[in-house]
């Protein structure tokens, strides 16, 4: 009878498993695959980052096996199958690596019970393995056949990569002219084998289309191959040729990738875009001399990926093509707008790339001036800033030592900085008094360039006092703010923004010693609301670094007192160690008003999350929370039944004697 009910649940699952807990187990199995997947790229198997990350994948999937039974996942164009869900499907790192485990002639994984790390290693060692070094092994099979690997079975694909058709001579089903890409073929892998674009209209080899995704997938390989182009007759491109035709294989690349895989365009645009950057220095300005830019008003693709680069890359990437291109240095600021970048960005773009000009000093400085006139309508001249102490002492060398302390104070004065902060209060006054004014609209536009100003610098405090004195402004009836009211109310919106929260968290992590730096940012985001919080909340999900993390969940747990229902809403995340972060909240809020929350985070699949519940309801300390620690023992993980009885012990519970 217990055999049976073994194998039922082995093809099944345990009958009274929730089904949304089920697909959360695999999914964060999948997820540790791809980090092991990746560390292992990264480094060697003996590196702790890649033992760290495979024995996480061991210990999910170990603790998954008694759930679910026997797992297994089938490698899908969207993502991975699992019984009847489609996991990945919005994830790009799931389709990622589904695709490069289709290419590797792999159709379907499955775990067994007895599974060891040494099975979960090989599994590893398999995915970052290249197609031909496997078929040397006799296969992906034949590969964990090899290294013992007897927890882990794979289903090949029915199609073996060396019984596929040979493909087609150059010239074949192609048209146009080496000028538009067509003929040109991508020399990749290390055997050299020849690589087609397919054509965005018809239907190709999944095989072939899995090729090409790798490809655009790995930028700086795509630059080597756009580098090695060649013609029908397989003869080197060079010179504008080669550009021409890098720019259409890039065209037709990213019609097929979109047509095959439905790839989302901003991760496609930048996969591009980052091609470009690691191409040699005289390819690239001639793609963007002759194609990228000329493009701009004609074809959305080379809007798309200019768009793609960072302000940083931009003004890199025109300081060496204006060297050599000068004439565009009057276009520069239209160029930009073209691409798409907003009014900050144009303005930051230029300045950077002024002072790359000159420190590159190829260009004589009268054909600077545009952007210096530039800079200078804008208020960003980069003579706002005054000169280093370094380049004071080149000037002279006579001064005695307190005169060169002081002209190291002065050199690291930022002058842009300091006007916003002394303006501010200044202007904050003039917008309360606004029915005095004619120029109210003056004051409401260098209010908005002082915000931008100041959280660009991590000044948080007067951008509160700016954001608080908008808000007491859009709830005056006086009709004279009328006109500013759609400007002041996006203005709030936007101070809102994900990107601008993330970065100040940083910012200010590097000021964590000062306390009224930390105010001031726990003020920001109070003037914001919710939707400050929930800024906070995602910063923290894309977080790498623990110390940015650490003061991020320390500002969380100031200011999330009164919204404990909106961290309750990212206890269904998939990211578990989000999940795990929000109960880490909770535990610092102390608050009995987080136990329906806290009762979920005990139901969840993974034991650290559990573990970080348990701690939370342990400095509770409520009788209701001591109750949850006592039906925490029957927990089914080890490790989350231990931690219950040491926070029993530690509260002299005598109740829980009973459950042991």
């Amino acid at each position: 009878m217990e055999e049976s009910d073994r194998q039922e649940r082995g093809a099944a699952g345990t009958p009274a498993a929730d089904e949304k807990v089920i697909s959360r187990a695999a999914a964060d199995i999948l997820s540790r695959l791809v980090i092991a997947y990746k560390s292992r790229l990264l480094y060697a198997p003996s590196h702790p980052a890649v033992r760290q990350a495979v024995s996480s994948l061991q210990e999910a999937i170990t603790g998954a096996l008694p759930l679910l039974g026997e797992i297994s996942f089938r490698a899908e164009r969207e993502g991975f199958a699992f019984r009847d869900h489609l996991l990945g499907k919005d994830k790009e790192s799931l389709r990622q690596l589904a695709s490069h485990i289709r290419s590797l002639n792999v159709r379907t994984i499955t775990m067994v019970e007895g599974l060891s790390p040494e099975d979960v290693g090989a599994l590893v060692e398999l995915l970052v393995t290249p197609p031909e070094e496997l078929d040397r092994f006799g296969g992906p099979e034949a590969f964990l056949l090899g290294r013992g690997a007897h927890g882990i079975r794979i289903t090949e694909s029915e199609a073996h990569r060396a019984e596929e058709p040979e493909r087609p001579d150059a010239g074949e089903g192609t048209s146009g002219t080496p000028e538009d890409g067509s003929e040109a073929r991508a020399r990749t892998g290390r055997n050299r084998e020849e690589l087609e674009v397919p054509s965005a209209g018809e239907e190709t080899a999944e095989e072939e289309v899995d090729d090409l995704l790798r490809l655009i997938l790995d930028p700086e390989k795509l630059a080597r191959a756009l580098s090695e182009l060649r013609d029908a007759q397989g003869n080197p491109l060079s010179g504008p040729e080669l550009a021409d035709a890098a720019y259409g294989f890039l065209k037709e690349a990213a019609a097929a990738a979109e047509h095959q895989y439905s790839l989302p365009r901003e991760w496609l645009d930048r996969a591009l875009a980052e091609s470009i950057l690691f191409l040699e220095m005289e390819l690239r300005n001639r793609i963007l001399s002759r194609r990228l830019i000329p493009g701009l008003r004609r074809e959305s693709l080379c809007r798309r990926i200019m768009g793609r680069f960072s302000p940083q890359e931009m003004a890199g990437l025109l300081s060496y093509l204006l060297t050599s291109e000068p004439e565009l240095i009057p276009s520069t600021e239209s160029l930009l707008k073209d691409m798409g970048y907003g009014k900050r960005e144009v303005r930051e773009i230029v300045r950077n790339l002024q002072e790359r000009l000159i420190e590159l000093g190829e260009l004589a400085p009268g054909m600077l001036l545009p952007l210096e006139r530039f800079l200078q309508k804008e208020g960003g001249a980069a003579g706002g800033f005054l000169p280093t102490a370094q380049e004071i002492f080149r000037l002279s060398t006579t001064y005695d030592t307190s005169e060169v302390e002081e002209l190291q104070r002065i050199s690291e004065t930022d002058i842009e900085s300091t006007s916003y902060q002394e303006t501010t209060p200044m202007l904050l006054d003039l917008l309360e008094r606004g029915s005095e004014l004619d120029n109210l609209d003056r004051v409401v536009n260098m209010l908005e360039d002082n915000f931008w100003g100041l959280t660009t610098v991590g000044q948080l405090g007067p951008a509160a006092d700016i954001l608080e004195e908008v808000a007491e402004t859009l709830r005056r009836k006086d009709p004279v703010y009328e006109p500013f009211k759609a400007q002041l109310s996006n203005l709030l919106e936007e101070a809102a923004d994900r990107e601008l929260v993330h970065r100040a968290a940083r910012l200010l992590s590097e000021r964590r010693s000062d306390p009224e730096a930390f105010e001031d940012f726990k003020r920001y985001l109070a003037t914001l609301g919710e939707s400050g919080v929930a800024a906070l909340m995602e910063a923290l999900g894309k977080e790498e670094r623990m110390s940015v993390r650490k003061f991020i969940l320390d500002t969380l747990a100031d200011i999330c007192r009164d919204h404990l229902s909106l961290l309750s809403t990212y206890m269904q995340d998939d990211r578990w160690y989000l999940v795990r972060n929000i109960v880490t909240v909770m535990a610092r809020i102390r608050s009995p008003e987080t136990m329906p929350y806290l009762r979920l985070a005990m139901l969840h699949p993974h034991p650290k999350v559990k573990a970080e519940a348990v701690r939370a309801l342990g400095l509770i300390g409520t009788r209701e929370a001591t109750d949850m620690i006592i039906r925490g023992l029957q927990d089914k993980d080890e490790r989350t039944r231990i931690l219950c009885i040491r926070w029993l012990g530690r509260h002299r519970e005598k109740e829980a004697t009973k459950h042991l």
